[in-house]
């Protein structure tokens, strides 16, 4: 080892106390970046284990025969895993359980599949074996007992084929969950041997049955695939074998598909049309994410090793007076880095797993308690790949490179004359002049302070540089997690459990069902949440062969809203037009002094008249003027035996037609506005959009529907019972309708935001921590460097009164210097983020009034804090002793 690192190493055990701090600064620096990772992959793998829990182990799928799979898949080297689902038809798509049970018990639909298509759709917990044969089957565990069967493993049981139709005029196949409605024809009856019982698996949904099957030669296969190695560019890859089947653009739309959400969680995303602007904000928001975690990585080591090698000048100097080059000195000091780095980014490693451990554990116990009772086997659990790991390792010694470049240059520049004169740390050049009003406000302590500010150079840009880039990190992060909780609408709850469907066929009839609904004691409340949306960017937009769901909106322009949202007139936001239940629309006008009375007409036009809630997304902020009031919204009518021939061909050769518009349908007045209640529900039936109300009764009187039908939303505390009493309902009654259990998949995604609620608080408590950490570390080394210098103004006299004063005006000066940069710096940051968020997000810019003056009270109450406790240390001290020596 050369003379250079023995010394090197020598200095930092004798300066054990800034030799830990600056570890400790790069080990905050490197527990930040770790768990920032880790939470995130695992997010990621969590999102991803609940896509494949969902919809089953697979990445794409194709329908296609057995000979082009074998063609474009089997030999495909890059893929693995190919699965066979046999696309059943009508006839064989279905059964029927036999049994004294309501239909809606013991109907449902066959899967039938290979052994590998099996083993990736099975995701759930099961008893026995997968089937292999035609004749083996699995069932689930709620069909087995709602029809009261005794069916164990190695059972027989003979159930009905057939085909579920629905439909009077025209006749539709039913598969998947049963519809209330729908007739069963029995095709024939076959015997299968039960080899497995399934407990809730949810690719296949409730109540299906799954079955082997042993000859693959069928010409009506869907192929399920995997690719081997999936990166940000698989899905070029995946379009590419959809090309090697000829499939055009609009037959993709039902011959093939993917796994979105789990390959989303493996960073790779669709670049199409119609995915890359959404691809782009995300991409533009994680180089944002990366920036501020980079620069707060990077202010904090690099002030570590400003502060550190500011306190080395009396050593370097020594180095030059025995001849160190500057080289040398170079590589004493990135030697030192390299060892206080090595040391950093190991305990940053180890305490960012453990303490992302910890606190995912408990997230994993809100996660179990959030879904208990609902067979969820999916756990929120740390995930880390080795990848993951080597790429902290990596940006945390880039950081720490980049970090000790500037101080390792400016104190390889240092002679022994210059560690002498402290040349480097002292302004000497010119009289320093302190502003009139200063001295005015603060008397001569304040002169003295300021002084004092403007003489020490580098070391007060240091501080003032430390405030300022952590008051940008906290404000800048706490407005990103804010906004991206708010566009991600992270705190909307559906406000009901049951959405309850029904179809009569006379009044007295709906009517009967509403009663129903009344005299259950278990359901607490009711309302109609049936809806009619329209949409500024026209359906002909999406889809250029079809001009037939087009929408009169010329109001939605700059003109109707207020200045603050004119930019949401560029947007394709979504109107909503509820049909509420008369009293639930009557006690809506009358909680904003509105009479309901007139609305129970038509205006002169014939337009229906309704009211609107001027907001947004449920912010609660008037988004509206009055140019809005009298506007009109509604449908095209289409002649459909009437159309336009163009001279252009789709893209499977079929030539282009349009249909001439007939007129308005529907078409609905605003007339008054009302204002966002967060605690009605009826306020709170969507998560986004724009929603304006009108009576039910109207809209059927008025408009082209002569049908009898309500869907319902159901607050209960009891769903999954109310949900069976409806359905036996619905059965006695052979009605119409269908009754939705949507609470289980509010926990689902309630257990999802749960996760990302954890990840941004996470975040914020991290920057926190860093810029409290990097005050707290600059003051104290500040007033440490600086012994000499205090001990000279008690000296000459200045009373410890006086001399308190002094460096509390002087901590106030860096304060308010640093909160005068760091303040518009964070307002542009936040606002170029505001941007981004807002192209595709109703969410103008916004500034937390509150979050900026407790920002600022922080500063000054840390540095206030950490100023006189290091006043306290150096208390005692004897002037003499400072006087001789300001270093340790």
């Amino acid at each position: 080892m050369s003379i250079t690192k023995k010394l090197a190493l020598r200095h930092l055990k004798q300066n054990k106390t800034r030799s830990v701090l600056t570890v400790l600064g790069i080990t905050i620096s490197v527990v930040m970046l770790t768990v920032i990772f880790t939470c995130a992959t695992s997010f990621a793998h969590y999102y991803g284990e609940r896509a494949i829990n969902t919809n089953g182990n697979w990445h794409f799928f194709v329908k296609t025969d057995y000979e082009s799979a074998k063609k474009y898949l089997l030999s495909d080297s890059s893929l693995k895993d190919i699965g066979f689902e046999k696309d059943l038809s009508t006839e064989e798509q279905s059964y029927k359980i036999y049994s004294d049970k309501a239909n809606y018990l013991r109907t449902g639909t066959i899967y039938q599949g290979d052994a590998q298509y099996i083993k990736d759709t099975v995701t759930c917990k099961y008893d026995g074996a997968l089937p292999k044969s035609d004749n083996e089957i699995m069932v689930e565990q709620s069909l087995i007992k709602n029809n009261g069967l005794e069916l164990k493993i190695g059972d027989e049981i003979k159930i009905a084929v057939g085909s579920r139709l629905k439909g009077d005029f025209v006749i539709l196949p039913v598969k998947g969950n049963y519809q209330f409605g729908e007739r069963f024809e029995k095709e024939k009856d076959e015997t299968f041997k039960v080899v497995g019982i399934l407990h809730n698996n949810e690719p296949t949904e409730r109540g299906a049955i799954i079955r082997g099957m042993s000859d693959l030669k069928s010409k009506n296969l869907v192929a399920y695939g995997k690719i081997k190695k999936i990166t940000p560019f698989s899905y070029i890859k995946i379009n590419g074998i959809y090309d090697k089947f000829g499939f055009t653009k609009k037959k993709r739309a039902f011959n093939v598909g993917e796994n979105t959400g789990f390959l989303n969680s493996r960073l790779a995303f669709s670049i199409d049309k119609n995915n890359l602007p959404q691809v782009l904000k995300l991409t533009a928001i994680g180089i944002v994410v990366f920036a501020v975690i980079f620069v707060s990585s990077f202010a904090m080591i690099y002030n570590s090793f400003a502060l550190s090698v500011g306190e080395q000048i009396k050593y370097l100097g020594m180095l030059s007076s025995v001849g160190a080059t500057r080289k040398q000195k170079k590589k004493t000091l990135y030697f030192e880095g390299a060892i206080l780095g090595g040391i950093g980014i190991i305990l940053g490693i180890v305490l960012g797993l453990l303490t992302t451990f910890i606190s995912q554990s408990a997230m994993n116990a809100k996660i179990v308690s959030i879904m208990e009772g609902y067979n969820d086997n999916i756990k929120y659990s740390t995930h880390i790949s080795l990848w993951v790991l080597c790429l902290i390792v990596i940006l945390a010694a880039l950081t720490v490179f980049v970090s000790i470049i500037s101080p390792v240059q400016k104190a390889a520049r240092i002679t022994a004359i210059d560690a002498i004169r402290k040349t480097d740390e002292i302004k000497r050049k010119g009289k320093i002049r302190t502003p009139f009003i200063i001295t005015k406000l603060f008397g001569f302590e304040g002169d003295i302070a300021f002084k004092n500010l403007r003489r020490n150079g580098r070391k007060s840009r240091t501080i003032i540089a430390c405030i300022c880039i952590c008051a940008v990190l906290f404000l800048s992060c706490n407005y990103f997690c804010e906004t991206f909780k708010e566009a991600s609408n992270l705190d909307y709850e559906i406000p009901y459990q049951l959405m309850y469907q029904y179809s009569a066929e006379s009044k007295a009839q709906l009517e009967k069902a509403r009663n129903y609904l009344k005299t259950n004691k278990r359901v607490k409340r009711f309302y109609s949440i049936w809806a009619n949306w329209y949409s500024p960017i026209s359906r002909s937009d999406i889809n250029p062969y079809d001009n037939s769901r087009e929408y009169d909106m010329s109001f939605h322009n700059e003109s109707v809203f207020v200045d603050k949202y004119k930019f949401v007139a560029a947007q394709d936001i979504q109107y909503n037009a509820h049909l509420l239940d008369d009293e639930d629309f009557n006690a809506l006008c009358k909680k904003n002094g509105i009479d309901y009375k007139k609305y129970y007409s038509p205006d002169k036009d014939g337009s229906i008249k309704t009211i609107v809630m001027n907001t947004i997304d449920r912010n609660g902020e008037p988004i509206f003027n009055n140019n809005l009031l009298g506007k009109t919204i509604g449908a095209y009518g289409f002649d459909f035996e009437k159309t336009e021939r163009e001279n252009k061909l789709d893209e499977d050769g079929n030539q282009i037609s349009f249909y001439y518009k007939t007129g308005r349908t529907s078409v609905y007045k605003f007339c008054d506005f009302i204002k966002y209640d967060k605690d009605n529900p009826i306020c709170n039936l969507e998560s986004d959009g724009v929603a304006f109300y009108v009576p039910k009764c109207v809209y059927d009187k008025y408009s082209d529907d002569d049908s009898f039908y309500f869907d319902y939303g159901i607050e209960t505390d009891e769903p999954y019972k109310v949900e069976k009493e409806l359905k036996d309902y619905l059965s006695e009654n052979e009605a119409d309708g269908d009754v939705y259990n949507i609470y289980y998949w509010t926990m689902k995604e309630k257990s999802i935001i749960s996760a990302v609620q954890f990840l941004s608080y996470a975040f914020i408590l991290l920057i926190t921590l860093i810029t409290v950490f990097n005050i707290i570390n600059t003051m104290t080394a500040q007033i440490a460097n600086r012994k000499k210098e205090l001990a000279m103004l008690k000296s000459v006299g200045m009373t410890p009164k006086e001399f308190k004063k002094t460096l509390i005006f002087e901590s106030m000066f860096y304060g308010l210097f640093g909160l005068l940069f760091g303040v518009p710096l964070s307002l542009v940051i936040n606002r170029v983020v505001g941007y981004i968020i807002s192209k595709d997000n109703p969410i103008p810019f916004s500034v937390n009034i509150w979050l900026y003056l407790i920002a600022c009270v922080a500063v000054f109450v840390i540095i206030g804090l950490t100023m006189i406790y290091s006043l306290k240390l150096i208390k005692n001290n004897s002037i003499i002793d400072s006087l001789k020596d300001d270093t340790n």
